[in-house]
Protein backbone atom coordinates (compact mmCIF):
# COMPACT_ATOMS: atom_id res chain seq x y z
CA UNK A 1 0.00 0.00 0.00
CA UNK A 2 3.03 2.27 0.01
CA UNK A 3 2.03 3.82 -3.32
CA UNK A 4 -1.44 4.65 -1.91
CA UNK A 5 -0.18 6.58 1.13
CA UNK A 6 -0.30 10.32 0.53
CA UNK A 7 2.53 11.30 2.84
CA UNK A 8 5.39 8.86 3.36
CA UNK A 9 8.18 11.02 4.74
CA UNK A 10 10.42 8.09 5.71
CA UNK A 11 10.90 6.85 2.15
CA UNK A 12 10.61 3.28 3.45
CA UNK A 13 8.12 0.76 2.15
CA UNK A 14 5.07 0.80 4.39
CA UNK A 15 3.53 -2.56 5.21
CA UNK A 16 -0.06 -2.74 6.41
CA UNK A 17 -1.65 -5.82 7.98
CA UNK A 18 -5.34 -6.62 7.86
CA UNK A 19 -6.74 -6.92 11.40
CA UNK A 20 -10.53 -6.74 10.98
CA UNK A 21 -13.26 -7.11 8.39
CA UNK A 22 -16.86 -5.93 8.54
CA UNK A 23 -19.24 -8.03 6.44
CA UNK A 24 -22.69 -7.23 5.11
CA UNK A 25 -25.15 -9.87 3.97
CA UNK A 26 -28.38 -8.81 2.28
CA UNK A 27 -29.47 -5.87 0.17
CA UNK A 28 -29.28 -2.08 0.31
CA UNK A 29 -32.65 -2.01 2.05
CA UNK A 30 -31.59 -4.30 4.88
CA UNK A 31 -29.41 -7.16 5.88
CA UNK A 32 -27.14 -8.58 8.51
CA UNK A 33 -23.67 -7.51 9.63
CA UNK A 34 -20.92 -9.73 10.99
CA UNK A 35 -17.24 -9.13 11.62
CA UNK A 36 -13.91 -10.90 11.65
CA UNK A 37 -11.18 -9.59 13.94
CA UNK A 38 -7.69 -10.70 14.79
CA UNK A 39 -6.99 -10.95 18.52
CA UNK A 40 -3.52 -11.99 19.71
CA UNK A 41 -2.73 -13.43 16.27
CA UNK A 42 -5.91 -15.53 16.03
CA UNK A 43 -8.96 -14.73 13.87
CA UNK A 44 -12.48 -14.68 15.35
CA UNK A 45 -15.92 -14.41 13.78
CA UNK A 46 -18.36 -12.08 15.56
CA UNK A 47 -22.03 -12.71 14.75
CA UNK A 48 -24.61 -11.11 17.07
CA UNK A 49 -24.14 -12.83 20.46
CA UNK A 50 -21.84 -15.57 19.16
CA UNK A 51 -18.05 -15.43 18.82
CA UNK A 52 -16.23 -18.36 17.23
CA UNK A 53 -12.60 -18.96 16.42
CA UNK A 54 -11.83 -19.12 12.68
CA UNK A 55 -10.28 -22.47 11.77
CA UNK A 56 -8.55 -21.30 8.57
CA UNK A 57 -7.38 -17.68 8.12
CA UNK A 58 -8.37 -17.84 4.44
CA UNK A 59 -12.01 -18.07 5.60
CA UNK A 60 -11.78 -14.36 6.48
CA UNK A 61 -11.74 -13.57 2.74
CA UNK A 62 -15.37 -13.41 1.63
CA UNK A 63 -17.46 -11.70 -1.01
CA UNK A 64 -19.47 -10.11 1.84
CA UNK A 65 -16.52 -7.93 2.97
CA UNK A 66 -17.79 -4.37 3.38
CA UNK A 67 -15.07 -2.50 5.29
CA UNK A 68 -11.46 -3.64 5.72
CA UNK A 69 -9.32 -2.42 8.63
CA UNK A 70 -5.54 -2.21 8.30
CA UNK A 71 -2.78 -1.31 10.76
CA UNK A 72 0.69 -0.09 9.88
CA UNK A 73 3.12 -2.87 10.75
CA UNK A 74 5.25 -1.95 13.74
CA UNK A 75 2.73 0.59 15.04
CA UNK A 76 1.82 -0.15 18.66
CA UNK A 77 -1.14 1.10 20.63
CA UNK A 78 -1.10 1.75 24.35
CA UNK A 79 -4.56 1.79 25.90
CA UNK A 80 -4.96 4.20 28.77
CA UNK A 81 -1.86 6.26 28.01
Amino acid sequence: MTKRVLSNETGEDLIYDLYAVSNHFGSLGGGHYTAFAQVDGEWYNFDDTRVTKVAKPDDVKTTAAYVLFYRLRGWKTQIGR
